[in-house]
């Protein structure tokens, strides 16, 4: 029971909290006695504020005087679960549990507590409780704690996206439909569903998560790598440079293995440098693989000074290839349909796509035009040196006295 002058408080500190003015009121609170119904409001009102060491001085009062209220242990347990604080919490949830072991906030906190001490085997089965608990509360409660509900699905789905697993997909999607504006449950739902080759889905999906949180760099790399495994190499080159001065770490060992994906090489050679740099990835098992696949194939800045100008070969030019270089293939890939060449005018080196006309071979030389693409130095209309535009050379079979 509280008298006139703490009813008068009780009321000015919920009017204070209405505009979430979380000091007034737990100040107002201050003068309003110690009762529990006083007590416990003004526990409410100092986390809210932040000021978790005085909500825990009240709160051991409390629970002094009400050892069975699951609240008093609940909360508790929450001021220091909102510090960061989990192995702290995970008793006084479980003691919280033991008086009410319905209670879905307890159980959200105490899986999430788990999960973030890398206890996934115990946070696993806490929730998949709180999504059963969650389908038996009326509409109203459902719509209140909707988001523990999305959040369970999301950790729930997290391990299946890796099993390629459609039961990812449903409990993403169900996150989703619970919580619309959290971009991460868009984006897990992405690569779950990239993962079993739903390219169309995981774009649209990917691009809301975009749209949701701009420039967020794990987003921006999985928009990426799902542009890269649909075909679009260069809109993910695109995607990886505008972010390329932001990311460290991680993101920079992710971006090069990309880059290199996409036969963007002297862009992942510099983003696999920055992740060399980093602690924290520097001494992944893949990094150094990667770095010695990106410089095997950027030259070095020693080879490109030394380069010398290709001999000179005999090219048959006709009037419309004045505009043209020549130059020597020197690397050819059918099975990606690319390949490279080394430009005779300046030694460097061009990236090209194989054109199905020519059946080009390492050491041809060619003619093509110079470009400059988001790759680096490319080339445009490559074609063997002896072949006039759009006529293939003639092959042996075809030429006057054969067999054939």
């Amino acid at each position: 029971m509280v008298d006139d002058n703490s009813g008068r408080l009780v009321g000015e500190a919920a009017a204070a909290a209405k505009e979430l003015e979380w000091e007034k009121a737990a100040n107002l609170l201050a003068q309003a006695g110690s009762s529990s119904f006083v007590l416990d409001k003004r526990v409410w009102y100092l986390s809210r504020a932040k000021r978790y060491a005085e909500a825990l001085e009240i709160l051991d009062v409390l629970r002094q005087r009400e050892p069975g209220n699951f609240r008093h242990w609940y909360m508790t347990a929450s001021q220091y679960y909102e510090q960061q604080h989990y192995s702290d919490s995970i008793a006084l949830f479980e003691e919280s549990l033991k008086r009410k072991p319905d209670h879905l906030q307890s159980n959200w906190r105490l899986a999430y507590a788990l999960h973030k001490l890398g206890r996934e085997a115990h946070a696993a089965p806490l929730a998949a409780r709180v999504l059963q608990i969650w389908h038996t509360l009326q509409d109203d409660e459902r719509e209140r704690l909707a988001k523990c509900a999305a959040r369970a699905s999301h950790m729930l789905a997290v391990p299946q996206i890796w099993q390629y697993s459609e039961d990812a997909v449903a409990l993403l999607n169900q996150a989703v439909d619970l919580e619309p504006d959290d971009p991460y449950h868009r984006y897990r739902l992405a690569q779950a569903l990239i993962r079993l080759g739903r390219r169309t889905d995981a774009l649209t999906v990917i691009r809301k998560a975009r749209n949701l949180k701009p420039g967020d760099p794990s987003i921006e790399l999985e928009y990426a790598s799902i542009l890269v495994k649909s075909g679009d190499t260069e809109g993910a080159l695109a995607t990886i440079s505008r972010l390329e001065r932001r990311l460290h770490g991680g993101f920079a060992f992710k971006a090069g293995r990309l880059a290199l994906e996409a036969e963007a090489p002297s862009l992942s050679l510099r983003l696999l440098k920055v992740a060399q740099r980093d602690p924290a990835t520097r001494s992944s098992p893949n990094l150094q693989k990667l770095l010695d696949q990106a410089q095997s194939i950027v030259p070095s800045p020693a080879a490109s000074i030394q380069a010398r100008p290709l001999p000179s070969p005999l090219i048959e030019q006709t009037e419309d290839d004045k505009d043209q270089s020549s130059g020597r293939v020197q690397i050819v890939r059918p099975d990606r349909h690319f390949g490279f060449l080394i430009d005779e005018r300046d030694g460097s080196r061009r990236h090209f796509r194989l054109d199905v006309r020519w059946q080009l071979r390492p050491g041809d030389i060619v003619l093509f035009k110079p470009v400059e693409a988001q790759k680096g130095p490319a080339a445009d209309d490559v074609r063997p040196a002896k072949a006039s535009r759009g006529v293939p050379p003639k092959r042996a079979s075809q030429l006057p006295g054969s067999d054939s």
